[in-house]
């Protein structure tokens, strides 16, 4: 997932004032802004209202999951160059062990 630190912004500030306010058709833009935001690609309105509550409901769940990830690139400093890694990502990382050998010998 790769986030502008404005986007970030706007999810912590703007989108997480409404996204579990009742009237979802009131704020169905917000989700779906969200939701391209998270997915990192442009989706459009639903076509039927009947599926307004399935896509905020996803768009929410996928702000919770990735909540740690959103504060901190709405935190880094713009300077900063590093990348900020998802836990997903942190914990598919593996980390190299050295082995030993051990060469006994026979007496």
């Amino acid at each position: 997932m790769n986030i502008t630190k404005e986007q970030a912004q706007w999810l912590l500030n703007d989108y997480n004032k409404i996204r579990l306010y009742g009237k979802v058709a009131n704020h169905i833009n917000a989700h779906v802004k969200a939701f391209s935001i998270l997915k990192g690609k442009e989706f459009g309105k639903p076509d039927c209202t009947c599926q307004y509550v399935a896509f905020s409901q996803l768009a929410n769940s996928m702000y919770e999951q990735h909540l740690d990830y959103i504060q901190q690139v709405a935190n880094t400093d713009e300077r900063e160059t590093r990348t900020v890694q998802t836990s997903e990502e942190r914990s598919t990382q593996r980390s190299k062990r050295s082995t030993r050998t051990n060469n006994s010998s026979q007496v």
